[in-house]
């Protein structure tokens, strides 16, 4: 159990002039985040709607964050797997962008590297490359004697 000193302690660290510039700036850095977010959907959506020769569709998130997340045309399981990122899609997105813009690399390493399921990490890139948001950089050979595409953002 505290003591009252020592709860009033804690509050006035809180309640501190550094630590309320330190939270105002950390909420600034959360709303710039947020708006590049919503910048990058935004020119996400436009490509994916004007790329109506791909065969994906189009899930437009209507329950408030406006995502578009791309589907397999036809398939349920896909649009279902669309559907279930409602929310999360953009996070994930920037998360792959991140990496991207640090380093170049597969669809497998960079799964490994964010610890994402490769199921998830994989149209996260496939939207940030049908924006043109990043590009294929190269190709490496796979353990299996196969060929994998090198993703990463141009340097400009």
């Amino acid at each position: 159990m505290t003591s009252n000193s020592e709860a009033r302690k804690r509050h006035e660290e809180r309640t501190s002039p550094g630590n309320i510039t330190e939270r105002a700036a950390y909420v600034a850095t959360l709303e710039a985040e947020v708006a590049q977010l919503k910048k990058d959907n935004a020119r996400l959506r436009a490509r994916l709607l004007e790329n109506g020769k791909s065969r994906h569709s189009v899930f437009v998130d209507t329950r408030g964050t406006g995502n578009v997340l791309p589907f397999v045309s036809g398939s349920s399981t896909s649009r279902l797997a669309a559907e279930s990122m409602t929310g999360k899609a953009g996070s994930l997105r920037r998360k792959v962008y991140d990496l991207l813009s640090e380093v170049s690399c597969t669809d497998e390493e960079g799964a490994k590297m964010l610890d994402m399921n490769p199921s998830t990490y994989r149209p996260r890139r496939v939207e940030l490359s049908a924006a043109h948001l990043i590009q294929q950089v190269g190709e490496i050979p796979t353990s299996s004697g196969r060929r994998a595409v090198v993703w990463g953002v141009e340097e400009k």
